[in-house]
């Protein structure tokens, strides 16, 4: 997955938090209280993130197996033809293979739209999983009196003192400990499954 879409989605996440301002509206003198959360180490230990992954490689691992028996029923279609051509004509060869070309082709869209499908569906659990930590943030930030929440990816330095992640994290946990990963995503097509044209064996004689 793209560790930029991440980024971009977290920080979306988070900007809410970036500033809160008096429940009144009045501008006030009063203390910055500040508190620094690593969305990073959220989404690499977080158990519904396990989950997800768990998921998404069962269906990657389905779609390899699938590519793999497709290919090689390609190749027994190929050689069969070769076989074939010995008693057939030129055009009838021609012909056949491009239907067999056709096949490949359309084995190859198949694959690129199933691994653009997983990369969407992957996009959209965690900005549902973001959404929650936003959620948990912004709960600790009422309790606790934080008026500044901050990414730790956007900071050079700061004191562990001001790190909550550990805290965010276990709330997480506790709120959204399993996560389903949503394929197809919602709004898109399936991948069309190729078509099986069967190569016709050579006439008796």
């Amino acid at each position: 997955m793209k560790r930029r879409g991440i980024h971009l989605t977290a920080i979306a996440a988070f900007a809410a938090l970036s500033a809160i301002a008096p429940a009144n509206g009045q501008e006030k003198k009063q203390n910055v209280i500040i508190a620094v959360v690593d969305t990073q180490t959220i989404l690499r230990s977080a158990t519904a993130v396990k989950g997800l992954v768990a998921q998404r490689d069962r269906i990657i691992k389905r779609f390899r197996a699938e590519a793999v028996k497709e290919q090689n029923r390609l190749r027994r279609a190929y050689s069969q033809l070769d076989r074939q051509c010995a008693a057939r004509s030129i055009q009838w060869c021609r012909r056949e293979r491009v239907k067999l070309a056709d096949q490949v082709n359309q084995i190859r869209r198949l694959n690129r739209i199933r691994r653009q499908q997983v990369a969407r569906s992957w996009q959209i659990s965690v900005g549902q999983l973001l959404k929650e930590v936003s959620t948990v943030v912004k709960a600790m930030a009422i309790e606790r009196g934080f008026t500044v929440v901050m990414l730790r990816r956007n900071l050079v330095h700061y004191s562990p003192d001001y790190d909550i992640t550990a805290e965010v994290l276990k709330r997480l946990n506790k709120a959204m400990p399993k996560l389903k990963f949503q394929f197809p995503p919602k709004g898109s097509r399936r991948g069309v499954a190729p078509r099986r044209t069967p190569t016709k064996k050579p006439a008796k004689k």
